[in-house]
């Protein structure tokens, strides 16, 4: 999940069990508080995922790291 946040909370909430998420968010993301991040990854491993946050020093532009993370990240499954 790039810059990710959440829009809504579900109800009931999800069924997640062992689930892995990969959340890539900028520290200095004018559109999506940090708060909001910490929220999903916390709403996420509630519903039992496997949550790995990745922080960058930016704004909410992708950037080439984003893509690398992801390529490493997935490689792994």
């Amino acid at each position: 999940l790039l810059r990710a946040m959440v829009p809504i909370v579900p109800d009931p909430p999800p069924v997640l069990p062992a689930a892995p998420v990969l959340i890539s968010h900028r520290r200095v993301d004018p559109l999506v508080p940090v708060a909001e991040t910490d929220r999903l990854a916390a709403l996420l491993r509630s519903a039992g995922a496997q949550v790995s946050v990745h922080w960058h020093q930016a704004g909410h532009q992708l950037v080439h790291d984003d893509i690398e993370r992801a390529h490493a990240w997935l490689a792994r499954f």
